[in-house]
């Protein structure tokens, strides 16, 4: 193992290390303003003007402002992988060509600042007029634009302002070009009102750059310790999300081959526009990682995918074809294939949209940890037909919500139960792979999830709570006791029987109003809805004529909410529920 470190200046990063390539792997650029914001306030607190002014524009007895470390990787002197220091050099090369394009605009008057911007041209590009940092093709582009310092070009007007693109506005990189050149302006405009002119603070601004930026380089031509390093620095200072250090160590297995790196590429870049929010994906991974595997919390997410692509899959595709590499690009390929089709499952499970409207009432509910379950029914009939396997998730959405309501009449979502979908979900796929009926494997779910270990609230409690409960107005408001209703008036409903409507639709109220406990029991509640005519109609209907006749007494309020926590438990019995 060779590992060498160097304090370098940003020049000498530049065009000392060979051109600097960021991997596909990496994460995209990503500066926001703040970032930027605070890169200025950093800089021109430790350079500020009325400094400079002090010292009548010399940089001598200035410290070195430190810009943290840069890690490198690759064993020629032309090329090297950029490993970590991406998004600071990134921002720095922008924002050293915005200072060379303000010089270039003085050259006429001021011949040393001409020198010096080819003297910086030299830094941001190399001899066949290429940038020196390499950034993904998404990016690439834009950068390149900006950083064309030749011969007085300005390529860059199509990112001025609101000519941008609207092709490159979803990139932060021209956001972050703007912002770099908007403050930049604010710091030139400080530096008039001490007393420098333009040509002179410019000067100042190349020095500061060129001089007094320094980087750790930490270089080294053994990839397998630059990835560990790179894991070091990034998965424990939590500079990247999980899900990035996740496709880092798979693209990682992928090299050696180029299909295999295209594949986790493409897959890598369809997982993203999919499910665009990191937090999202990463409870995407783990989800399907718990429907499939054992059980993991979030914080082990990146460890378990690691070891697995590393050793698990190694030590299972070593024993039963031991001519297989661990790169082997089919095991990537099938890999990415199946992960495709997990996080468009995952998708439809979070959007219960189109054919998958009927997990709306498990998404309203926000109950999450039915989605290994969920996944583990959508990933055992992945090669069913779209309506066998749409309904096959039906089924096991009927027994997560039933279980789900219990829980919520019970204030009772406990862990406990979260392990239960998970191991229910490795039983339903461990049952489908031996080729069980369907009905067979719903019946094991409901007996697994009805396990007492689960803690799921039994009839005896369910009736129990709800001949206790009181709801105030605002509880009559909430989705879950609206759900509660509904559920019970699809449980009752008949073909021949008024339409029941959808949980959004359906209003709650008192129907005689009391300050007694018994008034706010469930057996005082009325259900209604507006139908077509906007006309408001009852739908669990209460003994309309004994309260026509004034006999909607306290005693048969308590009789209706003995009566319909009857029916709450065999509407919430496992495999009924929402449908």
């Amino acid at each position: 193992m060779s590992l060498h470190s160097n304090d370098y200046k940003l020049p000498q990063v530049l065009r000392e290390s060979g051109d600097l390539l960021v991997p596909w792997f990496q994460r995209d650029y990503e500066w926001s303003d703040e970032h930027i914001e605070n890169l200025f306030l950093d800089l021109f607190e430790e350079f500020g003007w009325d400094k400079l002014r002090s010292t009548r524009g010399s940089l001598t007895g200035f410290r070195d402002y430190f810009m943290g470390t840069v890690v490198l990787c690759g064993n020629g002197e032309t090329r090297r992988m950029l490993l970590d220091g991406q998004q600071r050099l990134t921002t720095l090369t922008m924002l050293y060509a915005i200072i060379l394009r303000r010089m270039n605009g003085l050259r006429q008057q001021h011949a040393d600042l001409a020198d010096l911007v080819v003297r910086g041209a030299v830094d941001l590009s190399n001899a066949d007029g290429e940038c020196r940092l390499q950034l993904k093709p998404e990016d690439l582009g834009a950068y390149q634009a900006i950083l064309n310092v030749r011969d007085g070009r300005t390529d860059v007007d199509h990112l001025d302002g609101n000519a941008i693109p609207e092709a490159l506005r979803a990139r932060a990189l021209p956001s972050a070009y703007i912002s770099l050149r908007v403050k930049l302006e604010e710091v030139l405009d400080g530096a008039e009102q001490a007393g420098f002119d333009l040509a002179a603070a410019l000067r100042l601004l190349y020095q500061i750059m060129t001089e007094k930026l320094v980087f750790v380089s930490i270089r080294t031509d053994d990839e397998d310790y630059a990835i560990k390093l790179f894991e070091t620095l990034n998965a424990r200072g939590a500079k990247l999300n999980p899900d990035d250090l996740i496709k880092n160590a798979l693209f990682l297995e992928a090299r050696g081959s180029a299909s295999a790196q295209d594949k986790v590429t493409r897959t890598w870049n369809a997982f993203a526009r999919r499910i665009d929010d990191s937090s999202d994906r990463i409870d995407f991974l783990r989800y399907y990682w718990n429907a499939q595997r054992v059980f993991i919390g979030k914080s082990k997410v990146y460890t378990y995918y690691k070891d697995w692509f590393r050793k698990d899959l190694a030590a299972v595709l070593g024993a039963e074809h031991p001519d297989l590499a661990l790169s082997h690009p089919d095991r990537i390929n099938n890999f990415c294939n199946d992960l495709e089709f997990g996080f468009e499952a995952y998708k439809d499970l979070c959007t219960s949209e189109g054919n998958y409207g009927f997990l709306r009432g498990l998404r309203i509910l926000n109950a999450k940890i039915c989605r290994p379950l969920l996944l583990a029914a959508f990933i055992a009939k992945k090669f069913e037909d779209p309506a066998t396997r749409r309904s096959c998730v039906q089924d096991i959405t009927r027994i997560c919500e039933s279980a789900m309501h219990r829980c919520s009449v019970g204030d009772q979502v406990t862990n406990a139960l979260e392990h239960g979908f998970q191991r229910a979900a490795l039983k339903l796929g461990e049952l489908c792979r031996q080729g069980r009926e369907w009905s067979d494997v719903l019946a094991v779910m409901r007996g697994m999830i009805s396990d007492p270990a689960y803690k799921v609230p039994v009839n005896e409690q369910i009736t129990a709570t709800l001949g206790a409960l009181t709801l105030s107005p605002k509880d009559l408001q909430k989705y879950r006791w609206r759900a509660f209703f509904a559920t019970i008036d699809r449980y009752q409903a008949t073909p021949t029987g008024p339409i029941v409507p959808k949980v959004s639709e359906i209003q709650l109220s008192y129907i005689v109003q009391c300050n007694t406990p018994v008034h706010q029991s469930i057996g005082n509640i009325q259900v209604t809805y507006r139908d077509g005519s906007n006309n408001l109609q009852p739908t669990i209907n209460p003994p309309l004529t004994d309260l026509a006749m004034g006999r909607w007494t306290l005693e048969k309020m308590r009789m209706r909410s003995a009566n319909l926590s009857g029916l709450a438990c065999q509407a919430f019995a496992l495999g009924g529920g929402l449908t």
